[in-house]
């Protein structure tokens, strides 16, 4: 089991396959849990974790209200797999409480789970160091950049997605290379956790995440008061001297040229040290929630519920913003999970820092640091497969004396192998699906729509309920069958397009973005009926967003309907909060029709 986990710690932040699966950052992590969790239960049969002590009754509390907030989500089907953004669903999800769980007995000694995640976060860190400086042979660089010019940021996001998760993962890799450079007991593995060490706070540090950087401050102070050894042996005093050195270095750097990124990145943020959107977000997310207290929406279903909340304020503010989740560990699961779900993340942060302050060995004092500064940096940020993976994890290393196993009972076994059989079968059809949507797209790429065709129809064959590639494929077959060389080939493609924006109508993730997908489809073929309803119902999905009020005013302009069109096109300028010149032109331009 060591190894199962030491495993996990490796493979779950690490994994990125472009080119082999569709959604080549997510989908490999929630496979590596799935799979790793499914072994785990299968050695489980002999040896099951004793359910006594505080933090496997957390778990079990924690995946009830997971059950709960699935069963009476308001689209179960995204609930149970997951959206496309995280794939964090209740199997995701279940999976993870489950692998930790099966972990907690074995987590007194970290060795070898400290020196894997020494090794893998010190590739991770030294990935995302040279993304900042240009050199990244597997993601898109326009993906973590924004702004032009002087003013251009990088925020390298590593392996995990987004430079906010990547820090937050960061945080646990930094706690572990001190735990490994302090007690290891190979000279090798103490040097290579002082290196890893340093190269993770430059990693923080090029991320330009603050959340991080204040998690990381919070977890060594908490190291500091729990440690008196530190303060007998002037190690405080040896890092007061380091931090300070470490200042002055990053000062020189972020003057130099190289760190323009990064006074880029601290330009903006004295231009908005609210943080963008979340100030409003978080208001907004409060009001959904008060709506559906007790059981919350369901698992991963912020993105599709939220816009019916969204004020007109962040709107304005943020208006073709899609808004994935609350970016706050509570308020997401207050909206997805509801208070049952709340109370048990907060059963587990109590558990966590008791357990934490109490800690009296080495391997407790390193879980509860990280676990410290992990919860405070995901104040900001949301939940991903992986951050709540080492979240956990650090909980269960904190308080990991408790923890027990005995002979598997029969009910326990029958459970395992049923579990064990559930998330394999997920995987397996996630694998696949993901697979071929990879090959669809590579096939559209050199121009091979039979293959595109078909590989799009396996994948949506072997796809998990809720899993959907169709508004991808749909945007992709509308802009081929546009260019197409001949009448027939242009027609089969409409046809593909047209059917697979029908279906992603049908899909709960990001509908108004379906809805509106599906009017532009209808505008091309001179459909202005069709293409008036699918507006409308994409304005009843998302309110307040002003793409489908804006194209609307246009359509009813083109049919004379001026004073109709005038409304709309109001509506659109307002929610558009003065960002796009060609909406308030839209506007003038009705009005000077209708004189």
């Amino acid at each position: 089991m060591p190894a199962v986990i030491a495993l996990a710690a490796v493979l779950i932040p690490l994994l990125l396959t472009p080119g082999l699966l569709f959604y080549y950052d997510v989908t490999p992590k929630l496979l590596a849990v799935l799979f790793l969790c499914a072994a785990a239960l299968v050695l489980s049969l002999r040896r099951a974790p004793r359910l006594r002590g505080r933090l496997p009754w957390i778990l079990v509390m924690q995946a009830a209200a997971l059950a709960l907030a699935t069963a009476f989500s308001t689209h179960v089907a995204l609930s149970f797999s997951g959206g496309a953004w995280r794939r964090f669903g209740a199997v995701g999800q279940a999976a993870v409480l489950v692998f930790v769980l099966l972990a907690y007995p074995y987590l007194r000694e970290i060795s070898t789970l400290a020196r894997a995640v020494v090794a893998s976060g010190g590739v991770i860190a030294l990935y995302s160091i040279a993304q900042y400086f240009g050199f990244d042979p597997l993601l898109p660089a326009a993906s973590y950049h924004a702004g032009a010019g002087e003013f251009t940021i990088v925020r390298p996001p590593g392996t995990l997605g987004h430079a906010d998760y990547l820090a937050s993962y960061l945080l646990f890799v930094v706690f572990a290379a001190v735990y490994a450079a302090r007690r290891d007991r190979v000279r090798g593995w103490r040097v290579a956790g002082v290196c890893v060490g340093g190269l993770c706070l430059l990693g923080l540090v090029m991320s330009g995440t603050r959340a991080g950087l204040l998690g990381l401050a919070a977890g060594g102070v908490w190291m500091g008061l729990r440690e008196p050894e530190l303060r007998r042996k002037n190690v405080l005093q040896f890092c007061a001297i380091v931090s300070v050195t470490g200042i002055a270095i990053s000062s020189g750097f972020v003057q130099s040229n190289l760190g323009r990124p990064l006074r880029a990145r601290l330009h903006w943020i004295r231009e908005d040290p609210a943080g963008g959107a979340r100030l409003l977000l978080w208001r907004d997310s409060l009001r959904m929630a008060a709506a559906r207290p007790l059981s919350g929406y369901g698992p991963d279903t912020f993105g599709s519920e939220f816009p019916q909340f969204q004020s007109v304020e962040l709107a304005r503010a943020y208006p073709d913003f899609y808004h994935e989740s609350a970016h706050n560990v509570f308020l997401d699961l207050e909206t997805e999970q509801g208070l049952f779900g709340l109370a048990g993340f907060v059963a587990l942060v109590v558990f966590g820092l008791s357990a934490a302050w109490k800690a009296a060995t080495p391997e407790a004092k390193f879980g509860g640091a990280a676990f410290v500064a992990m919860l405070v940096s995901l104040q900001f940020s949301a939940f991903t497969l992986a951050t709540a993976f080492f979240l956990y994890l650090a909980a269960g290393i904190a308080a990991a004396g408790e923890a027990q196993t005995e002979e598997a009972r029969v009910g326990w076994r029958v459970g395992a192998v049923a579990l064990a059989a559930v998330f394999a079968w997920f995987g397996v059809r996630l694998a696949i699906s993901d697979g071929f949507a990879a090959r669809m797209q590579a096939a559209i790429a050199r121009r091979d729509w039979q293959g595109a065709i078909r590989d799009d129809e396996l994948a949506r064959r072997w796809a998990p309920p809720a899993v959907s590639y169709d508004l991808y494929y749909a945007r992709a077959m509308a802009r081929e069958s546009a260019s197409a060389r001949s009448n027939l080939l242009s027609a089969q493609l409409g046809r593909e397009a047209y059917e697979a924006a029908v279906r992603a109508c049908g899909a709960a993730e990001q509908r108004q973005n379906a809805l509106y997908n599906l009017a532009m489809f209808y505008a091309s073929q001179n459909d202005t009926a069709d293409t008036e309803r699918s507006l409308k119902a994409a304005i009843e999905a998302a309110p307040n967003w002003f793409k489908p009020h804006w194209t609307l005013a246009r359509l009813l302009a083109l049919q004379g309907r001026n004073e109709l069109a005038r409304q709309e096109a109001l509506i659109a300028m307002d929610l558009d909060g003065g960002h796009d010149a060609e909406v308030s032109q839209t506007l003038e331009k009705i009005i000077a029709q209708a004189n």
